[in-house]
């Protein structure tokens, strides 16, 4: 997993046998069930990377055993508008990068309380949305639907430092030079053959 991934901390709440989870992201924002926050990607810059590392990890209380579902069994994942409610996948987060782990190896209640995968935020922005899953013991858990915006691809830097503009508005700037240029040519060969 490569340097800074975000973060991403789950608490299991249970109330009346009901288990509710608790959403933190490091360094922004928290939530509850119904009110999970947002992961915002940025829209990415031209020959910059694009991908984004996640790294979500439960947080038991003492005596509780949660875990995630294995590997890509754990997060289910698509740019539709409905969160999944069954295995799916989507091109944003290949199925490849979705690894359950223990973030604790000399604690084996630890084993699989650790989900990673990597959202590659590339091409069109996209809003995904995805279920991760959840076991105790056999038991399985209700899910958490939390929601991923991904930024896209790619800004192209503005030369003159004022920012950056999308490559659909560079495509149109290149469009209309071309343009230009061509009509320039023209109004030029006019006048040398008077």
């Amino acid at each position: 997993m490569p340097a800074n991934p975000t973060q991403v901390t789950l608490t299991p709440q249970v109330n009346k046998g009901q288990t509710k989870w608790q959403m933190q992201i490091t360094g922004g924002q928290s939530g509850g069930y119904g009110a999970y926050p947002v992961v915002t990607l940025p829209k990415g810059h031209q020959g910059d990377p694009t991908d984004v590392h996640f790294v979500y990890t439960i947080q038991n209380p003492p005596g509780s055993t949660w875990k995630f579902a294995k590997d890509a069994d754990a997060l289910w994942v698509t740019s539709q508008p409905n969160d999944p409610t069954g295995p799916s996948t989507d091109p944003h987060v290949p199925v490849g990068s979705i690894h359950t782990q223990n973030p604790n190896p000399s604690n084996p209640a630890t084993a699989d309380t650790q989900l990673t995968f990597t959202d590659a935020n590339g091409g069109k922005a996209a809003t995904l949305h995805y279920t991760l899953n959840f076991m105790n013991g056999s038991q399985k858990s209700s899910t958490l639907d939390p929601i991923i915006q991904n930024g896209g691809c790619c800004m192209v830097a503005n030369e003159l430092g004022a920012g950056g503009f999308s490559t659909e508005a560079f495509a149109g700037y290149l469009v209309l030079a071309f343009v230009v240029g061509i009509i320039a040519t023209l109004l030029v060969q006019r006048v040398f053959r008077r």
